[in-house]
């Protein structure tokens, strides 16, 4: 790197807002963080399979730490696009 340039700060008026970006992003903020086992009941499989969605990142998934939770907006999202309707 050069020593002329200058170090460019971080607008703050740029910083992304997932709030203001879109409703989707802000009704996401306010879902329910479920644990692994919750979302086992939920779906009625193993914890095994569920550990392996997050590995394939078929469903997305928050890591706090150690911790991995599941959003709640995302599990519903992640069933409903899982959906087959009965064709006629």
């Amino acid at each position: 790197m050069s020593k002329n340039r200058k170090r460019q700060r971080p607008n703050p008026q740029k910083a992304w807002d997932p709030v203001v970006e879109g409703s989707r992003q802000a009704s996401r903020r306010t879902g329910r963080l479920l644990t692994i086992a919750e979302v086992q009941e939920r779906c009625g499989v193993k914890e095994r399979t569920v550990r392996t969605w997050i590995f394939v990142k078929r469903l997305p998934y928050v890591k706090l730490g150690r911790y991995v939770r599941i959003n709640e907006h995302d599990l519903n999202d992640f069933i409903n696009s899982n959906r087959i309707e009965p064709t006629d």
